[in-house]
């Protein structure tokens, strides 16, 4: 996956694993961030064994004939199940290291990145992690927490490398100086501090869980993690069955009205870049000498025309969005019809005025005619097109202010349903 703002040192997953793994979430309509447990047993027959087969090819066009290979895809919590057997079938022998961030660090990611309110985050994280650890159960696995990763890896890494009876192709002290130029610690942009820490203690099935995962960091076959995470998980389930639905129904519509502001916003945009440009144009004709003004007066005529014809197409397209839009444009359009007649009417008076004229005098008396009645237009077109800009802006404040508001919309019921689940406030 190619570098973001979001992570400048890279992800190092596979765009097409990660696509085949979102095709397989939407066959059971379900995304990355959802934190319901994932009904694997929906999948038919015809349709398993067709994803097992372009995951086999996958694999093979990936990794070819590597005798050692890392399949990273946090997708791979929900789906690891299809993802064992495909491994197993193709002649792999499955490790499974799980690298355990604090939950609170991992929410306040997500809300920095997709604006997704903490308790959400909080929901994906638990539902992540408890997938992945049942799942995995009866693998050779590692665990080992994020934290210690960051500030001394050796001994982690040969701790993994004792528990998965993994040979690296490059020995640790060989890989040592790159691993150290690789890990920074100032990429961590979300840190656990106090405040979060206390937040956190009110929380009882996500602290139980990380307290719980913390134990299989230290040891990975500890009975008494995993049976206090399966009472978690247990009882996590049963509210996903009561507040499930109508949690996502609340995610279903701000996905819409997502969809809805960004495609808003991108005709909004488009539009007035058009009108940028039409402008700009008619302005350039406008400082021409006089002496160009006949014909500049008819390449003004003719760039009026073609913003009349553009604002023909904008309001089509805007009338399928939102019919204050439409009305909008409509008006635009009257206008511009309107200047089409007064430049009719002042092109004949332009005219019965050069018939009084002698020969000497009418081509200057026509020109400097038409070059008023010309910048006459323009300032009206140019005023014209001034208001639809600050028009423009007040719109989008406008949808700012309604996407902000439909942000605390869609944060109340996670946070209503949070503090009847857990019983707190987060």
């Amino acid at each position: 996956m190619p570098i973001t703002d979001d992570n400048s040192r890279g992800y190092w997953e596979s765009v097409p694993v990660a696509a085949l793994n979102d095709e397989i979430l939407g066959e059971l309509s379900s995304t990355w961030s959802d934190w319901r447990a994932l009904p694997l047993d929906r999948l038919s027959g015809p349709s398993v064994e067709d994803y097992r087969g372009r995951a086999a090819a996958l694999l093979d066009s990936e990794f070819g004939d590597a005798p050692l290979i890392a399949l990273k895809d946090p997708r791979i919590t929900r789906l690891f199940p299809f993802w064992r057997e495909t491994l197993s079938v193709a002649g792999y022998r499955v490790g499974v290291l799980i690298p355990l961030r604090h939950p609170l660090e991992v929410a306040a990611s997500l809300r920095a990145r997709d604006a997704m309110p903490m308790a959400q985050g909080l929901m994906i994280w638990l539902g992540g992690v408890l997938e992945a650890e049942l799942r995995s159960r009866g693998c050779d696995r590692h665990f080992l927490a994020w934290t210690d990763l960051l500030n001394d890896w050796r001994p982690l890494l040969a701790s993994a490398v004792s528990s998965l009876e993994i040979d690296w192709p490059v020995p640790l002290d060989v890989a040592e100086p790159r691993i150290d130029a690789f890990l920074d610690r100032g990429l961590r942009h979300q840190t656990l501090d106090d405040a979060l820490a206390a937040e956190l203690s009110a929380n009882a099935w996500i602290r139980d869980t990380h307290a719980a995962m913390m134990r299989l960091v230290a040891d990975a076959t500890s009975s008494e993690a995993m049976v206090e995470l399966d009472r978690v998980r247990l009882e996590f389930a049963e509210a996903a069955l009561l507040f499930g639905p109508s949690l996502g129904h609340v995610e279903q519509q701000g996905r819409q009205l997502a969809l809805r502001a960004e495609a808003l916003e991108a005709a909004v945009a488009d539009r007035e870049r058009a009108l940028e440009r039409s402008l700009a144009q008619a302005r350039r004709q406008a400082e021409s000498p006089a002496a160009d003004w006949p014909q500049g007066a008819t390449e003004l005529e003719r760039r009026l025309v073609e913003v009349r014809d553009e604002a023909e197409r904008q309001s089509v397209e805007a009338a399928r969005r939102t019919l204050q839009v439409e009305q909008r444009l409509a008006q635009a359009q009257d206008d511009l019809n309107r200047l089409a007649v007064q430049a009719a009417a002042s092109a004949r008076e332009a005219a019965a005025r050069a018939v009084a004229l002698d020969d000497s005098e009418r081509s200057q008396a026509t020109a400097l005619t038409q070059a008023a009645t010309a910048r006459a237009r323009l300032y009206e077109v140019e005023g014209r097109f001034t208001a639809y800009r600050q028009t423009s802006e007040a719109r989008t404040a406008a949808l700012e202010a309604a996407l902000a508001d439909l942000r605390d919309k869609l944060e109340t019921p996670w946070r209503t349903a949070v503090r009847l689940t857990l019983g707190a406030k987060i």
